[in-house]
């Protein structure tokens, strides 16, 4: 039965607002992934850790047709204001993380690469490597999107690296031999940050 439908935490009234075509399945689906602990909504996932099974009650909020569950979705969003939700609405009918979902994400994603820096395990493996390597064979970005990244590497500009990093960097590339298309195509890189950067160029030679 398609509904729009809450899991509530008893005590708090602090709930999760979700639809689905089929609300009993999808509930379902949801208590096996938290049990699993491996629900995509963080926060309710640890509240569901912090106060058990037993303190949460799935109800449904309005049935309606299949065409209209993300249009009443959003109502229900909008009117509850859903503590658990990571998501926030927006009036094009598309839900994206909110300003504050985002940065508790990006913050999270900090701690995490940083507690990976301290014990030696930020590095991919060669198989991790390989194997997102293979993901994006044949994955060509559209001309808006390659427009973007060219003009987001021009506003970075050459990294600056260490000198630990540059020699690591040199001993890579000892002995390679690029190909002349490789070879004109760093050139014209070069030259188009010279132009985008020539004022800046200017001031430090001076």
């Amino acid at each position: 039965m398609c509904a729009v439908y809450k899991i509530v935490h008893r005590a708090t009234g602090r709930c999760y607002v979700g639809s689905s075509v089929d609300h009993e399945r999808r509930w379902r689906r949801h208590r096996e992934d938290l049990q699993g602990d491996r629900h995509h909504n963080t926060a309710l996932l640890r509240a569901w850790k912090k106060y058990g099974p037993e303190a949460f009650d799935f109800e449904v909020l309005e049935e309606c047709s299949a065409g209209r569950l993300r249009e009443r979705e959003r109502y229900w969003i909008n009117e509850l204001a859903p503590a658990y939700n990571s998501l926030s609405c927006v009036d094009d009918g598309i839900l994206r993380h909110s300003d504050e979902a985002r940065r508790k994400m990006s913050e999270a994603q900090r701690r995490r690469w940083a507690d990976r820096r301290k014990l030696g395990t930020d590095k991919l493996s060669a198989q991790h490597r390989a194997r997102i390597a293979a993901a994006h064979i044949g994955i060509r970005p559209s001309e808006e999107a390659r427009q973007k990244m060219s003009e987001a590497a021009l506003r970075r500009g050459p990294p600056e690296l260490s000198q630990e990093a540059r020699r690591r960097s040199a001993e890579k590339q000892r002995g390679k031999v690029l190909s002349e298309q490789h070879r004109s195509r760093l050139q014209e890189a070069r030259q188009r940050w010279l132009r985008a950067n020539r004022s800046t160029v200017k001031r430090t030679g001076d």
